[in-house]
């Protein structure tokens, strides 16, 4: 026996998926922009040789940063990803269900009149 999705629950499911997938891409940026920070502070700390670095140097610097980052995110991070989702996901959830049913009372002076 087989089970027949209606097209609209076909729809839900696919746009549930689409934002799942999307709050899955943006908590990877997250943790990419989070690492680059945490590397930044790490880098600025570190001194090889001399107190100040020419531009090159810093440059230099911040492109290694941002290409290390990069790299550890997208070979799965720390692990914040699904942290992230389903957090962002159980809020979402819990604001739908706190939200009142919609209820438009009749204008005024309305009532009983044809």
């Amino acid at each position: 026996m087989s089970t027949i999705v209606p097209s609209t629950l076909a729809a839900a499911n696919q746009a549930t998926s689409a934002t799942t997938e999307r709050l899955r891409d943006a908590a990877g940026q997250f943790e990419a922009i989070f690492l680059r920070q945490i590397l930044s502070a790490l880098e600025r700390t570190v001194q090889v040789g001399h107190k100040q670095s020419t531009t090159a140097e810093s440059t230099y610097g911040s492109l290694v940063v941002q290409a290390v980052a990069d790299s550890v995110a997208q070979a799965g991070g720390l692990g914040l990803v699904p942290v992230i989702t389903s957090s962002i996901q159980a809020s979402l959830a819990r604001q739908t269900n706190d939200q009142p049913e919609s209820h438009v009372p009749p204008a005024s002076g309305s009532e009983g009149k044809p």
